[in-house]
């Protein structure tokens, strides 16, 4: 079940060798000698290969099968206590850098013989890839009904609108510091309507929400850069090309001390945050090492 897997997600035997760390004879071998138990062709051997009506069947049990089985390996290694293991984790890419470094370097504190296996992804992404059984854990913002996926709450994420205070003094004059407090206290973006903005990718939570403050307060931004890293906006803000939003905790972990004195960071309000959430699959074994991850989460990582 594993090689045809393998062979189904990468769509070539040479890849999908490589990543099994075998040869692609004997990955064929193994893949003919499926076929002709279950006496039906898997493959179209076409470039890239296509599965076949009974291949798509297979991967269906394929996928459940692996589930199971990693799911009876876990709660065995659970019951004979052992101390190694590994937890794939699935988070965005930008999260990663926020919250593993304190986080992960505890847990190997506590738990030497853990491998920590982070999978970076779009958060759009990293539900299926749960369900598929390619991850044990995703730290993600759910963005649609998942009934698979148990879901438990991580902490909220507040969003700054960043500006550099020389391009706010350009564009607002005198009364840049007396519009910063009124945008604390009424989350009214409307005084900015003349400022150029740096925008995150459609589908980014940041960026939407951001984009949705900006309709809500009737200002059609002028749009300086977009991109979908939110660390390349953060670093064009403060050359003063532009606002961006960005979330609180990135801004305190890239920005330096010099930095900090430079750029306004605006509150916005309760429309301006997002939950983030644990997410795992319902009606599995959850591993020790899950829960005792997800527990130092909290700890290092208060819910807030």
């Amino acid at each position: 079940m594993e090689y045809f897997l393998t062979v189904a997600q990468e769509k070539n035997f040479t890849r999908a060798a490589a990543r099994l760390n075998i040869t692609q004879q004997t990955l064929s071998a193994h893949i003919a000698a499926l076929e002709k138990e279950l006496g039906s062709r898997l493959f179209e051997r076409t470039k890239p290969l296509r599965l076949t009506y009974a291949g798509e069947t297979l991967l269906k049990y394929a996928e459940e099968i692996t589930l199971l089985h990693h799911s009876l390996q876990k709660e065995f290694a659970d019951l004979r206590s052992q101390s190694r293991g590994r937890l794939r984790l699935g988070l965005a890419h930008t999260r990663g850098r926020v919250l593993l470094p304190d986080i992960v370097e505890t847990y190997h504190r506590q738990y030497p013989g853990m491998e920590v296996e982070i999978r970076e992804g779009l958060n759009r992404q990293l539900p299926q890839r749960l369900k598929k059984g390619e991850l044990d854990l995703i730290i993600a913002i759910p963005r649609a009904e998942e009934p698979e996926i148990f879901w438990e709450d991580f902490y909220w994420e507040k969003i700054l609108l960043m500006g550099s205070r020389d391009l706010l003094r350009r564009f607002l004059g005198r009364e840049a510091e007396e519009i910063q407090r009124e945008l604390d206290q009424k989350g009214d973006l409307s005084p900015l309507k003349d400022c150029p903005f740096l925008l995150g990718a459609e589908g980014d939570i940041t960026a939407d929400i951001g984009r949705s403050l900006l309709r809500q307060s009737g200002v059609l931004p002028l749009v300086s850069a977009r991109s979908e890293n939110i660390e390349t906006l953060l670093e064009l803000c403060l050359r003063e090309i532009g606002l961006c939003f960005c979330p609180d905790t990135l801004a305190r972990r890239v920005l330096t001390p010099e930095q900090r004195r430079s750029i306004f960071g605006f509150s916005l309000g309760e429309k301006a945050r997002y939950l983030l959430r644990f997410g795992t699959l319902k009606r599995r074994y959850q591993p020790r090492e899950v829960r005792d991850f997800i527990a130092l989460c909290r700890q290092v990582r208060p819910l807030g």
